[in-house]
């Protein structure tokens, strides 16, 4: 996934082989020769065989990161009904009469078989050393079909079920990878319309008085938001998961509406994907930068020199999480922001030593992985915290509540817990700097 710009005119590869093999058993089912309809058997036999080997290596794939444009013409939902009536359908030629009375090959046969088929078809060995293989094991060519046919058909559902059935976290990723297509190929990602004509945000900050610029920052983030509630395509959405007020996205709602709807989107022939979607992440970009842009403006002391314009914006997701949890007593929102700028060394003293590297270690787990890992490390802080009873008490899935309003990922809590067996090898790498700086109740 790297474009929005997607060619809808041509199939992809996937739908090329599905459609492939209609016509192949299609063609089965008009031939009536004995001799050339096990031969086309053979062949569509190894097409259904290597079109499975093509979707599990496929499923397995994105049963870690979920697509957008790869495949995005399969339904399939459609193909898995498909198959199983185009084998099913394969009855012009039946070797034997008694159908019911064959039996589905091993594993081990069924290899054996499809390296005996592709030597027959090579030309390597007869057809009839097969036919008496296929004789021996008590089935035929046309129950072989039918059984790979059918672990195909199952194959889709099981992709289809998947697919709309993944951790919240594979979906925040793919917001991620959206944002990074839609960083990647504008480079001046930042731009603000006046009188028509877009201007880089840097260029259209410089023209503004400093003292009116917070207004000005949030005038415009209303403005563009709020154009998106015109576009009927988004506008459910929109209000659903863009919170002006709360300056908050809901990123995995945007993403979920997003890949379930991407094979409309990629085939609208009126309005282009690179259109539609480029829209929808200008705004949201727009929108994240110009918060982070206020809060600079607004609450200096908050800022420090950092690396780059990334670890700022990081530094900002979590100072904004501070501020909604239910501390006890004796510890402020004041206590926990120092301990977050002190472990991510964004004072103005540097650590040194084994805390630097500590903290580097940190960074990268805030930088690097699947999902949404600020989110993630953060409620991994959130469960060291809570063990150091520095919240209220109350259960992981209400901790979460307090932070983002759902149960998603509340499991991830418990996993930052030094009480618990459950801590990723990375996160209890950084357990000494935690505990060194950890704020203490006095």
């Amino acid at each position: 996934m790297t474009t929005f710009d997607i060619d809808n005119s041509k199939k992809t590869k996937y739908k090329e082989v599905l459609e492939s093999l209609v016509e192949q058993g299609h063609a089965l089912q008009a031939t009536h020769n004995p001799h050339t309809w096990r031969l086309s058997a053979l062949t569509f036999a190894l097409h259904l065989h290597d079109c499975y080997i093509l979707f599990s290596q496929l499923k397995e794939k994105w049963s870690a990161r979920l697509p957008f444009s790869e495949a995005w013409d399969v339904d399939f939902s459609q193909w898995k009904t498909e198959i199983w009536t185009l084998v099913n359908n394969v009855s012009s030629f039946t070797e034997e009469s008694v159908y019911k009375d064959w039996q589905q090959l091993c594993e081990e046969d069924y290899q054996t078989f499809i390296g005996k088929a592709n030597a027959c078809l090579s030309g390597t060995i007869p057809l009839k050393e097969l036919m008496d293989f296929l004789l021996e094991k008590n089935t035929e060519l046309k129950k072989v079909i039918i059984d790979i046919g059918r672990d195909l058909s199952s194959l889709f559902q099981e992709t289809e079920t998947m697919l709309y059935n993944v951790e919240p976290e594979l979906y925040e990723q793919f917001y991620e990878d959206m944002v990074n297509i839609y960083m990647s190929e504008n480079v001046e990602p930042y731009q603000i319309e006046e009188n028509g004509i877009p201007t880089p945000y840097e260029r259209w900050k410089a023209s503004k008085n400093p003292k009116r610029l917070p207004d000005l920052i949030l005038s415009k983030t209303k403005t563009v938001s709020s154009n998106m509630l015109e576009v009927k395509f988004w506008q459910d959405t929109w209000s659903d998961c863009f919170n002006f007020e709360g300056r908050e996205i809901d990123k995995e709602g945007f993403a979920r509406f997003i890949f379930q709807n991407r094979k409309s989107i990629i085939d609208n022939k009126q309005y282009p994907c690179k259109n539609c979607l480029g829209r929808c992440f200008y705004t949201l970009c727009l929108c994240e930068h110009l918060w982070l842009e206020y809060n600079r403006i607004v609450h200096p002391e908050t800022i420090v020199s950092l690396p780059n314009e990334s670890h700022q914006s990081i530094l900002q997701q979590l100072l904004s999480y501070t501020e909604k949890g239910d501390w006890a007593r004796g510890v402020s929102v004041e206590n926990i922001n120092s301990f977050i700028r002190t472990i991510l060394d964004a004072n103005d003293v540097k650590l040194d030593g084994e805390d630097a590297v500590l903290s580097e270690k940190l960074w990268a787990l805030l930088e690097r992985g699947s999902g949404d890992r600020v989110k993630i490390i953060w409620q991994n802080i959130v469960g060291y915290l809570d063990d150091h009873k520095l919240l209220k008490t109350k259960g992981s899935p209400a901790l979460n509540r307090d932070f983002f309003n759902n149960d998603d990922g509340y499991t991830n809590i418990d996993k930052g817990r030094p009480s618990r067996n459950s801590m990723s090898n990375g996160f209890r790498e950084v357990i000494p700097l935690l505990d060194k700086y950890c704020p203490v109740i006095r």
